[in-house]
């Protein structure tokens, strides 16, 4: 039978080892003009992870651009029900702008008497019109509110929005407006 290979046990410390070799590093000024020739060099080889990388985010920047571009102008009520008191001067409601801010883009509203009814509880112009200019995000209207001595129940009447990419009333575009009754 042989016999069994001598065990060796070592503690490696710096002392034992040495020190580490040196490495050169360029001086500051070096540090600057690599700078500079790396910014001005269009012959770096990005590895293949960070062109997949580079690509997907350059796709996704590209892409949400294009489509906040291309997104028409559409037109919402920020509050589809707003209360008020009957002695409220007006109701005032915010028309939001969304999709595309460029150009100016146009859109109509009314009121519809409901139990409130059209120039005995609030003001009716008709149909008005308004025009958001080039980069206008929100604008308020304001409806009249016509307040008497007589004592009702809580009443209420709609506003109603429409424009040219819109022809049918969509969701958000009609407002409810509820007046309390203050007698």
């Amino acid at each position: 039978m042989g016999t069994a290979a001598p065990m060796f046990e070592a503690e490696l410390t710096a002392d034992s080892i040495g020190p580490a070799p040196a490495i050169d590093e360029p001086a500051d000024e070096d540090l600057s003009s690599m700078d500079t020739q790396l910014n001005e060099s269009d012959t770096a080889t990005p590895t293949p992870a960070h062109i997949a990388q580079n690509t997907e985010l350059t796709a996704s920047s590209e892409a949400t651009a294009v489509a906040t571009e291309l997104a028409p102008s559409g037109f919402e009520f920020a509050q589809t029900r707003l209360t008020v008191s009957e002695d409220s001067a007006t109701a005032t409601l915010v028309i939001r702008r969304t999709g595309s801010m460029g150009g100016e883009q146009s859109l109509s509203w009314w009121t519809t008497s409901d139990t409130a009814v059209a120039d005995e509880d609030f003001a009716s112009f008709g149909i008005l019109t308004e025009t958001f200019a080039d980069g206008e995000r929100n604008r308020a209207i304001h409806i009249p509110l016509v307040g008497d001595a007589i004592a009702e129940p809580t009443e209420r009447f709609f506003v109603t929005l429409r424009y040219e990419s819109m022809p049918n009333a969509q969701a958000n575009a009609r407002a409810e407006l509820v007046v309390l009754d203050d007698d």
